[in-house]
């Protein structure tokens, strides 16, 4: 990732955002990641942008922090690409909304193999197969987050992680379970390995 433009530029915008009343705070947020991508940018190996959200979420777990660096990181984005300053009017993101974007490619494989074969076998209704592919979606980005990157690495003991707090306290409610783990079992024909054994647990979860 060459940062140099940014590194060369990057006075201009914060020039820009204090001429136009920005708050400190919010100029600060800006300054205090151009900065880690300055300093840090090499040794991350970061590639793009959406790498050095990435690296976020492999640390943050709140949605309206990772929202926040999203906007500013998108933000930066726009102006050392693009040469497109802030304009109050529109949040710059990353990328599209949802959990989708954020998977590795074996996650995106999988779930863009189960959203061919259920549209050929016609068994099911568009909006199912998108709901179904969202959920699964968000429950392989939920094991991303935790370290898991690939299929062979899933083990039990990870997807209980998602459900459960190491003193077996619930982390997510009945529905969540339910609609998840009926859309994780839709997969199972299509993994290379077997995945039921791994995640046999989802019809004691279903049943509750």
């Amino acid at each position: 990732m060459n940062v140099q433009n940014l590194r060369d530029n990057y006075p201009k915008l914060i020039s820009y955002m204090k001429a136009n009343d920005y708050s400190e705070t919010y100029v600060g947020s800006f300054k205090r990641e151009i900065k880690r991508i300055l300093t840090t940018g090499d040794l991350k190996q970061w590639s793009c942008y959406t790498d050095v959200y990435i690296d976020y979420t492999k640390k943050l777990q709140s949605p309206h922090t990772l929202r926040n660096k999203r906007t500013i990181i998108g933000a930066i984005e726009q102006f050392d690409v693009y040469g497109r300053y802030p304009d109050g009017r529109r949040r710059h993101e990353l990328f599209e909304r949802g959990s989708y974007p954020l998977l590795i490619p074996e996650f995106k494989n999988l779930i863009d193999l189960y959203c061919e074969v259920e549209k050929k076998r016609g068994g099911k209704k568009p909006t199912t197969i998108y709901t179904e592919s969202h959920n699964a979606s968000t429950f392989f980005l939920s094991l991303q987050q935790k370290g898991i990157s690939s299929l062979e690495k899933i083990t039990e003991e990870a997807v209980l992680s998602i459900f459960l707090s190491p003193d077996e306290t619930l982390l997510r409610s009945c529905s969540y379970k339910k609609k998840h783990c009926c859309s994780i079992e839709g997969l199972y024909p299509l993994s290379s390995r077997n995945m039921s054994s791994t995640f046999g647990f989802s019809s004691r979860f279903k049943g509750n």
